[in-house]
């Protein structure tokens, strides 16, 4: 299972060039994978701001977060995986880029890339996620990273070459 969805992932990235492209790739991968209902993930900008460049189903969704700001930019600081379970029914305190839908679990996950952050993914579900999701996803942040950070090179070239 892990490896078909590491595949499911790769396909997903393979030759993607422009990170938004690449973003919107990788919500739809993750979320089909993992059965969820919401996704989005942020990436730093050259102005050094985390933007949404991917969304799956999430409304209302901030364009922007700050690192150490709210969960998102909590893990983004702390670069660590951060799983969430048990949000109360209702509760709507939860600062989210997911807005008012509140799912079960938010799994929130850094992009790291030589000790620096590129940006950071959540996936909320209606359920508890199981161990095997959890070790995939831990398993393919390296790749993630990696293809991101080739895309964010490879726009910073074509600028300079501009």
């Amino acid at each position: 299972w892990i490896q078909e969805g590491s595949m499911v992932l790769a396909n997903a990235m393979r030759g993607e060039r422009d990170i938004w492209k690449l973003s919107v790739n990788l919500m739809t991968a993750m979320t089909s994978y993992l059965q969820a209902p919401l996704g989005t993930m942020y990436v730093i900008d050259k102005n050094m701001d985390f933007v949404l460049t991917g969304s799956f189903a999430a409304k209302g969704a901030p364009a922007k977060v700050k690192e150490g700001e709210g969960l998102i930019g909590q893990v983004l600081k702390d670069q660590k995986m951060t799983v969430i379970d048990n949000i109360p029914e209702g509760y709507t305190f939860v600062n989210s880029s997911l807005g008012q839908v509140m799912p079960c679990t938010l799994i929130l996950l850094p992009i790291i890339h030589n000790e620096e952050s590129l940006g950071v993914i959540e996936i909320g579900l209606l359920r508890k996620p199981e161990q095997r999701e959890l070790d995939w996803l831990k398993a393919n942040l390296e790749p993630i990273a990696i293809g991101v950070h080739a895309s964010l090179s490879y726009e910073r070239l074509q600028e300079l070459l501009e």
